[in-house]
């Protein structure tokens, strides 16, 4: 208990001051990672997504722990990944982003025929619903999360400062 008029109550607001900041920052980015999320989803119905399977799987989410508040757009369909970066030497060779170097070389040895013992790129796999064998290259990146994050971050991060600069202000 303090001697000075108002210091309790000064305290007693500044401990809450921390919650308060995490509370609003945390609401400012939901709202824009949403916007990131809708713009995602335009990006990736523009691609090949037939059953729109992995438009639907993104979303966003925003946390918030001890180390502050964490939010993150994602997709989180099993075939997104190979939508964004690319499979094979084709999603290498189209550049998907962020770049991610191949570490491995796909290379088949044909078994038969007039070209048997020739290696050619790529890899064979079998296709159940054709009912046979399919040698594949690859197929080339259609990102779509990445480049909506890449539009998104400035927005996120000037509506979070937003957010601290009225916490600091006193206009909540």
């Amino acid at each position: 208990m303090s001697d000075i008029a108002g210091m309790d109550e000064l305290i007693e607001y500044l401990g809450t001051l921390p919650t308060q900041l995490q509370s609003k920052t945390a609401a400012a980015m939901d709202r824009e990672l949403g916007r990131a999320v809708t713009l995602a989803k335009r990006k990736a119905s523009a691609g090949e997504d037939p059953d729109h399977e992995v438009t639907r799987s993104i979303t966003h989410t925003v946390s918030i722990g001890g180390e502050g508040v964490e939010g993150q757009l994602v997709a989180n369909h099993e075939r997104a990944i190979y939508r964004e970066i690319g499979t094979g030497p084709r999603g290498y060779a189209s550049g998907g982003k962020p770049p991610i170097p191949a570490k491995y070389t796909l290379q088949t040895m044909i078994k038969t025929g007039r070209r048997a013992g020739t290696i050619i790129p790529g890899w064979v796999y079998h296709n159940r619903k054709a009912g046979h064998l399919v040698h594949s290259m690859g197929q080339p990146a259609q990102p779509f999360l990445y480049p909506a994050w890449e539009e998104s971050e400035q927005l996120v991060t000037d509506a979070v400062e937003a957010a601290i600069d009225r916490m600091l202000e006193g206009g909540g």
